[in-house]
């Protein structure tokens, strides 16, 4: 009697998954298997080479890589989506780029009189807000952490040489006459809004208008970071990578045009992929009483 896996040993194209119990189609080694055992060819989807994923349009493309120093990756690259990348803690995304980011900041610090109201994150810059009343002398973290009994605000106010309320305050010393303040109280804090540099981004830092217009720009101020350039939609790409052995660069990144990368000489591209190929093998030696029609 033939056993179950001799059914199929007579047909290339298929095999016997024990697993399964039964034959299954094998699929050609470009393409990989969308599931387990598939029956035909409509199964099978197109395999894209390492650190690259099938887009929607169905093009092998190249992963966002994290390797800047601002970056770290949040998700990994998989077989139908890109890696993404994100700013290290401490830091929050000035300038957005497809799953990436093209430039990142520190996170402000509140300046003295203020608190941290919501705290930075890789897509959001600090923001602060005033202390409240009687909050304890440099407080700059959260409202939370800066409240204090009625008791400690008491003594904090009997000790205070100065009144935040009114810009005159006099303190009296042993010997008799009034003597000024040291400094204003008016000065002790900062009105919400009060202009100030310290640890404070651009009021628009994916623009620079200190540099030149680059002609033809969608949005001539707008500045993508290095390795990035400025796509159709006018939004900051990174450039794709050509760091693989098997790929030499034939066009460097400009700051609007992605690098173009090629197999190496002696090397051809089997999976193409965008500014790039996904999957380069040796160029075929012709056998021997055949000539090259082609390089």
């Amino acid at each position: 009697d033939r056993g179950p896996e001799d059914i199929c040993a007579g047909d290339p194209n298929r095999y016997y998954d024990k697993d399964a119990g039964k034959c299954c189609y094998r699929c050609p080694s470009e393409l990989s298997q969308e599931k387990q055992c598939v029956q035909s060819s409509t199964d099978c989807g197109k395999q894209c080479g390492s650190d690259h994923y099938l887009n929607e349009a169905g093009r092998c493309t190249a992963c966002v890589t994290c390797s800047g120093d601002d970056l770290v990756e949040k998700t990994p690259c998989t077989r139908n989506s890109s890696r993404v990348c994100e700013c290290r803690p401490g830091k929050f995304c000035a300038t957005s780029a497809a799953n990436s980011c093209a430039r990142c900041l520190l996170h402000t610090i509140c300046p003295p009189g203020m608190i941290v109201k919501l705290q930075g994150t890789a897509e959001r810059n600090t923001v602060c807000e005033p202390a409240p009343t009687g909050a304890r002398p440099g407080c700059s973290t959260s409202p939370e952490n800066c409240k204090t009994s009625a008791r400690s605000t008491t003594l904090e106010a009997m000790s205070s040489l100065t009144s935040p309320a009114t810009s005159s305050a006099r303190t009296m010393p042993h010997g008799g006459g009034p003597v000024h303040a040291t400094e204003d109280a008016s000065k002790l804090t900062r009105p919400p809004h009060a202009p100030s540099s310290a640890g404070k981004p651009s009021p628009d830092p994916g623009l620079s208008p200190q540099h030149p217009c680059p002609q033809g720009s969608a949005d001539c101020r707008k500045q993508c970071g290095p390795d990035y350039y400025l796509d159709e939609a006018g939004r900051c790409t990174a450039c794709v990578s050509c760091s693989r052995d098997d790929l030499v660069e034939k066009t460097p990144c400009t700051w609007n045009s992605s690098r173009v990368c090629e197999c190496r000489p002696g090397m051809v591209c089997a999976t193409s992929a965008t500014n790039s190929c996904a999957r380069c093998i040796t160029r075929s030696i012709c056998p021997s009483g055949m000539a090259a029609r082609l390089q």
